[in-house]
């Protein structure tokens, strides 16, 4: 595409000319009516055009002052693709985030143009209407469906499953995986194909990928900090791309610009002294993440999981029940004996000969919460877990006696 309005509309002749054998009769009747009635054009994802944008977007700016005389124009664009920011009295404006009901509407509309297609549907259009409707208004999830982005996703998984996942740990890991994976490939563990061409190679494992993000995210998790900064991760990528940093970069910004699993809060090209900070689309992904990292890579999980259980609270409460579902009812419900120090209240005051710390009772909340995200039917499936939460539950009702002011939990 030249940086013109020509150049634009070569791209569009081009595209008809490949797709419906159309090019010229096709782009001459556009044209007329742009030029006679107005057209309304809508030029979508102009963060997706990589080293093109500057061009592209010159072209667009062309296009809008040659055609824009009946006509109307509205571009899209991830925040990372426009650094100046909003600017209503120039046209130029957020997007908010989507109240229940245009989630409702977005998902009928999604069913509805599903049922024209003649997709298949493993149940009646109103019925999974209703169904991702009524998912969406749970408090966990409805912090995430505002997003369009997630709430696409969400949408996806829900159309090829019939469901949303049943548990968090799970919607998460799918979420992440698609934002990930090549979505036209039959191998859904695999990297998207631009990705491998940037790391040099023909197949890569998703898993690799995740598990660098995931102790990114954990790292980021344990220091309390809002963003990471670009130097960090790309150190931490330079383990996939044969340790060169302008592959990195390159990662770094397929991450941003065409998944969408960071966000850039220090756009490209604000200002060459500033150091690029990302963070993930909701805080959530990254207990997600960081969870995954304590519960499949790190050495020793129920050791690191104690240690942080004993710090701040509000900062762990998201991610210790995570890693406990992630880990899998056996492992996980040994995390939360561990919390527990595998023993109930009354052989804690026979070995301690004290009673109980309120990091003690804060450890026996994280426990139970960490059972309740594993699920009850899972953990009295086995004595052993049983066992666990008969002591856990010792320690909560023993915790319900103690007021903050002695040593217990403070109100929440």
């Amino acid at each position: 595409v030249t940086a013109d309005a020509s150049g634009l509309w070569a791209h569009v002749a081009h595209r008809l000319g490949t797709r419906y054998c159309t090019e010229d009769r096709t782009l001459r009747y556009l044209q007329g009516i742009a030029r006679e009635h107005g057209a309304l054009f809508l030029l979508d994802g102009l963060d997706e055009c990589g080293a093109d944008r500057e061009r592209v977007n010159a072209a667009v700016e062309d296009l809008a002052r040659c055609w824009g005389g009946k006509s109307r124009f509205l571009r899209t664009a991830r925040p990372s693709a426009w650094p100046q920011g909003a600017a209503p009295e120039q046209g130029v404006y957020a997007l908010a985030a989507l109240d229940q009901e245009k989630i409702g509407a977005f998902i009928q509309t999604w069913y509805d143009a599903v049922a024209r297609r003649g997709w298949p549907l493993k149940r009646p259009v109103d019925q999974m209407v209703g169904d991702l409707v009524q998912a969406c208004r749970q408090r966990d999830i409805a912090a995430l469906a505002g997003n369009p982005l997630l709430l696409t996703l969400m949408t996806i998984i829900h159309t090829t499953r019939a469901r949303l996942p049943e548990d968090r740990a799970e919607l998460y890991g799918c979420a992440v995986d698609l934002l990930l994976q090549r979505w036209d490939d039959a191998d859904d563990r695999k990297v998207s194909r631009v990705l491998c061409e940037i790391l040099k190679c023909t197949d890569f494992p998703l898993d690799n990928l995740k598990e660098v993000l995931a102790k990114v995210a954990f790292e980021v998790h344990a220091d309390q900090a809002p963003h990471v900064g670009e130097d960090r991760l790309k150190r931490a990528l330079r383990v996939l791309t044969d340790r060169s940093d302008d592959r990195a970069s390159q990662v770094i910004d397929y991450l941003e610009d065409r998944t969408g699993l960071l966000i850039c809060d220090v756009p490209k090209g604000s200002d060459p002294d500033l150091e690029r900070q990302f963070s993930f689309p909701h805080r959530t992904f990254q207990e997600y993440l960081a969870a995954f990292h304590l519960a499949r890579f790190h050495l020793k999980p129920d050791e690191t999981a104690k240690d942080l259980a004993r710090g701040d609270l509000t900062q762990w409460e998201g991610v210790l029940p995570l890693m406990a579902r992630i880990a899998g009812a056996g492992h996980g419900s040994g995390y939360a004996d561990a919390l527990i120090g595998r023993h109930d209240v009354a052989a804690h005051r026979r070995r301690k000969k004290s009673d109980p710390s309120q990091k003690d009772w804060q450890c026996a909340l994280l426990a139970g919460l960490q059972l309740q995200e594993i699920g009850r039917a899972k953990v009295v499936a086995s004595e052993d877990r049983l066992a666990i939460l008969e002591r856990v539950t010792d320690w909560l009702v023993e915790a319900l006696a103690v007021l903050p002011d002695a040593g217990g939990l403070p109100a929440r």
